[in-house]
């Protein structure tokens, strides 16, 4: 399903290069299915087997080698009913070959994938030889048959391959196919909703150091913390080894206090969060005043410390994304 990864791609860089707020966006991209692929999957569907008797004559019908024809503006489906059976007796075969348009109404996506419909067999098999109750049979069995072109649901599939360090729901996909040479080319609309990474964060004093610990919509992992105060103080904590759990406050970070004691004061927490699809810096202050627990901290309407903290962040040299503030 090479074009599932094409949907997470798609959707996972444009949201996450776009989004500072909650956003719907849609996603256009296509995937196709060839012709040989397409007959492949016809023969391992479930079709019809009717047996078993009319007025005490037996009968049983099967499709035999369904295949999918495939040319500009066109697809059909060919295959053969047979139909054995036994009159008054005397053991008898119907053959009855169809050749006919495939029905795939574009629109919103079926529940259990992308589905057409089997419509035609009437004004076919009503001019061919046999009895009328065995071409009723085929009629009742195999006219509006559901068939799958692709048997998966898209939507799921979608929601399913979207990464964690990504806040998007796909809330909805709609098609549209075109019949090329010896392929079926679906262009998909996928609607999106996006929300941006929404990162709170808490302190603690523990005893001459620092705590913190980080609440968010997104798996995200902490690659840098600093804590530093207007007194001139200062520490750092480098390569934490934590990741971030979506909707679950995170596991305490210590963060040592190069000092004898933690004056109250005003303070800037630098943190440096990282997922694969690039590097970003959110930047929170807390007054300490002596509060004890866990306290909460904000985020400031700027970017008013990027001077005083970029060259250490430069020692990621391949961040996606320079100094950004998400407001909650």
């Amino acid at each position: 399903m090479e074009y599932l990864k094409t949907v997470k791609a798609a959707v996972v860089f444009f949201v996450f290069t776009t989004v500072c707020v909650a956003e719907n966006y849609t996603v256009s991209l296509y995937f196709e299915q060839t012709e040989n692929a397409l007959s492949t999957l016809f023969r391992t569907q479930a079709f019809p087997h009717p047996i078993g008797d009319h007025n005490g004559d037996d009968y049983d019908i099967y499709i035999w080698n369904p295949t999918i024809d495939i040319e500009p503006g066109y697809v059909n489906f060919i295959f053969t009913i047979y139909a054995d059976v036994v009159i008054n007796g005397v053991p008898t075969q119907y053959t009855y070959p169809f050749n006919i348009p495939l029905n795939i109404p574009s629109g919103a996506l079926s529940v259990s994938g992308i589905i057409s419909f089997l419509e035609g067999i009437p004004g076919q098999i009503n001019s061919m030889s046999g009895p009328q109750w065995v071409k009723d049979i085929i009629i009742a069995e195999y006219e509006g048959l559901e068939l799958a072109v692709y048997p998966n649901s898209l939507l799921e599939d979608a929601n399913e391959s979207i990464p964690g360090f990504i806040d998007i729901t796909v809330s909805n996909i709609t098609f549209t196919w075109e019949a090329l040479t010896d392929l079926l080319r679906f262009t998909l609309s996928v609607d999106v909703v996006g929300n941006p990474p929404t990162i709170s964060g808490e302190w603690e004093e523990n005893g001459s150091n620092y705590n913190v610990r980080f609440y968010t919509n997104v798996e995200i992992e902490v690659l840098l913390i600093g804590i530093y105060n207007v007194l001139g103080g200062g520490g750092e904590t480098e390569s934490p080894g934590i990741v971030l759990t979506p909707q679950v406050w995170s596991n305490p970070i210590g963060v040592n206090w190069n000092y004898n004691n933690i004056p109250n004061s005003q303070y800037r927490c630098k943190v440096l969060f990282g997922s694969p699809y690039g590097w970003f810096k959110v930047y929170y202050v807390f007054n300490n005043l002596g509060q004890t627990g866990w306290n909460p901290m904000s985020i400031p309407p700027t970017l008013s410390f990027k001077r005083i903290y970029h060259e250490k962040i430069n020692n990621y040299t391949h961040q996606h994304c320079d100094d950004v503030n998400f407001i909650t």
